[in-house]
């Protein structure tokens, strides 16, 4: 049934594109409940039964669902409409599959697909499908997949406050192969990740910090550039150094600097005069205060966007 689903989908919508997992999937999810379609299926309720409670996670180069894996897939991504759903999907006969985006709970006109290929995996014999490789985003915090031409709610399973906390704790210590810190548990619920982040915002001393000493408040500032995509810049009245007015990107038209800035080759990092440092925090937080609630939050990976 999978490559039925996945087929009648690519007639619905758009053309597929091949790419990274989409950031509004990344995190935990949980599945909820089978939903109520009137489908042909190779799946008894015993099945559909089992799954439910279990767990599903999307990672930005992985996805799993309970102890089955598939590292670095090739995710693609299309946008489907509700009309061209329906009937690439529901059977010409009234005694065929009937499954609607009014039955699936899908109010918008289309809604996004993520579809994950892999080789066949052996859950059950009536199929070789993995739950969660084929989800159509319902809202952010609701997925619905098909396995066996059954239909299935998951709901984002999201981090505690004591999780988060303690993962902002260890940035700069939970790194990738290329000794990037990674911000996967922040991204699963970035809104609280970034209140919780601009609480932390305190000034340190002005200094050069060497790699492996970075001060908190520089790792917390990447977790906020990375999660909004956002930077902020502030005036300062120090006198600053040659080596300060170039990596804190010194405007000397305004004398704004950024936070930090950073030497590439030593990862080697400045940070700003504390008069700079204060007004860019008081800037982070009257941001949060006023547009941090209804924000559309990035979820960037990419470390050359934020990092340096």
């Amino acid at each position: 049934m999978q490559y039925l689903f996945c087929s009648l989908i690519l007639l619905a919508g758009g053309a597929a594109s091949a790419q990274q997992m989409p950031q509004e999937l990344v995190g935990k999810w949980v599945i909820q409940r089978e939903l109520p379609t009137k489908t042909i299926s190779c799946w008894g309720e015993e099945e559909a039964k089992a799954i439910v409670g279990s767990e599903i996670e999307y990672t930005p180069d992985s996805f799993r669902w309970k102890s089955t894996v598939v590292k670095h897939p090739a995710v693609e991504v299309r946008v489907v409409s509700a009309e061209g759903f329906e009937r690439e999907n529901s059977s010409p006969s009234v005694n065929g599959s009937q499954v609607s985006f009014r039955a699936l709970g899908i109010t918008a006109p289309d809604a996004k697909h993520v579809s994950i290929p892999h080789q066949p995996a052996d859950i059950t014999k009536a199929t070789t499908e993995i739950p969660g490789d084929e989800v159509l985003l319902k809202n952010d915090n609701t997925i619905v997949f098909s396995v066996c031409n059954l239909y299935f709610e998951a709901k984002r399973l999201q981090p505690s406050d004591a999780e988060i906390k303690a993962a902002i704790a260890r940035l700069g210590e939970n790194t990738d192969e290329k000794g990037f810190t990674k911000f996967e548990i922040l991204y699963e619920d970035p809104r609280r990740s970034t209140e919780l982040l601009v609480a932390t915002l305190k000034p340190v001393r002005r200094s050069q910090y060497v790699g492996g000493k970075h001060p908190q408040v520089v790792w917390n500032i990447r977790a906020l550039r990375s999660l909004t995509g956002l930077d902020f810049r502030a005036p300062t009245h120090a006198d600053l150094t040659e080596d300060e007015a170039h990596f804190l990107d010194h405007n000397p038209k305004t004398d704004e600097v950024q936070f930090f800035g950073t030497w590439m080759s030593r990862d080697r990092v400045w940070v700003a005069p504390v008069d700079a440092q204060t007004t860019i925090i008081r800037k982070w937080r009257e941001w949060f205060s006023q547009h941090g609630k209804g924000f559309k939050y990035v979820n960037d990976p990419v470390a050359d966007h934020w990092y340096f």
